[in-house]
């Protein structure tokens, strides 16, 4: 992740976008198209669970408001 995601260390999860991750496989496949695979493949899984995790988080807190 370090290695091929560097340049996405400043944003925040939700502001990747699904043009960013296909430019970045494509870019890494250039030179290795296994590890392109993998790091995203790490990526949407880590992706998934902040998402699963954060909605989790909002629908709690929403609940919490309304009692």
């Amino acid at each position: 992740m370090n290695l091929y995601l560097k340049d996405w260390h400043h944003l925040k999860i939700t502001d990747i976008t699904m043009e960013m991750v296909v430019d970045k496989h494509t870019k890494i496949s250039q030179t290795n198209k296994s590890h392109a695979n993998i790091t995203l493949k790490l990526f949407s899984a880590i992706y998934n669970y902040h998402r699963t995790t954060v909605n989790k988080l909002i629908k709690q807190q929403r609940l919490t408001q309304i009692f």
